[in-house]
């Protein structure tokens, strides 16, 4: 039918609604954030039911009108065994709510979804990158994708490239040896750290998860990863937890 559209997106967040409704928080490829109304998925015998569980990602078609109502979907991945793993569930749901606060409606969001679907890979592989490192990459790619990610690739005061200098958080940007002079200001990035920050805000999305660090270097990285966000993300009561909070839920 001409007024069906079809979207390939994930499952954000699912809520029941009524009886055997289900309201949906799609994070769509071609319209970026969308809500979905699922008429009768939650009956035994629905059609709908294992597209509209968190993670699932698929081809939805959708009825447009006051309210988009979904028709009928078609797997990409489903992501079954997340449940199963509650701490793998609690970082992929934290993911989806960070993803979702930056994409808007209408949004084009193909890299978004890509992140996502690797990062969720990235949670379930039998060769596990360790978890805070899947979201510290997760967090550094999410903020470069929603246009606040840090100036690193070079000293903002004097436009050199530069293995190593001080970032200044209240200007967002990073200042070399040279420029900074007798400043006692920043928070120094040694090589390390600045190669690793530059690697996460632009490498190709399939070579994101799968680097190591050393104790020290995770600990600085983290660190700048989280006064970064305090800095630049406009915080809701209960939204973002710190990676000591997020940790606290799961089993470390």
């Amino acid at each position: 039918m001409s007024d069906e559209r079809i979207v390939s997106g994930v499952v954000a967040k699912s809520t029941p609604v009524g009886e055997s409704d289900r309201m949906l928080e799609l994070i769509t490829k071609e319209r970026g954030k969308i809500t979905v109304f699922a008429r009768g998925c939650r009956r035994p015998r629905s059609p709908l039911v294992a597209y509209t569980r968190p993670f699932c990602f698929a081809e939805f078609t959708i009825i447009p009108g006051s309210s988009n109502h979904l028709k009928s979907a078609k797997s990409i991945c489903f992501f079954e065994d997340l449940p199963l793993d509650y701490e793998a569930y609690i970082y992929a749901s934290y993911f989806m709510e960070f993803a979702s606060y930056f994409v808007l409606e209408e949004m084009e969001s193909t890299d978004v979804l890509n992140l996502l679907y690797l990062a969720l890979k990235a949670l379930t592989a039998k060769n596990k990158m360790p978890r805070k490192l899947v979201r510290f990459a997760f967090e550094m790619r999410m903020l470069v994708l929603g246009g606040v990610g840090p100036y690193i690739h070079e000293c903002m005061e004097c436009g050199k490239s530069c293995d190593e200098g001080w970032f200044y958080h209240s200007r967002g940007g990073l200042v070399c040896k040279e420029c900074r002079g007798a400043d006692s200001g920043g928070d120094y990035l040694g090589k390390t750290e600045l190669f690793t920050l530059r690697y996460v805000c632009a490498a190709p999305l399939p070579e994101l998860f799968g680097f190591t660090l050393s104790s020290e270097v995770e600990a600085k990285v983290l660190e700048f990863c989280e006064a970064y966000k305090r800095r630049n993300i406009e915080r809701r009561p209960g939204q973002f937890p710190s990676l000591e909070e997020l940790s606290n839920l799961g089993s470390f």
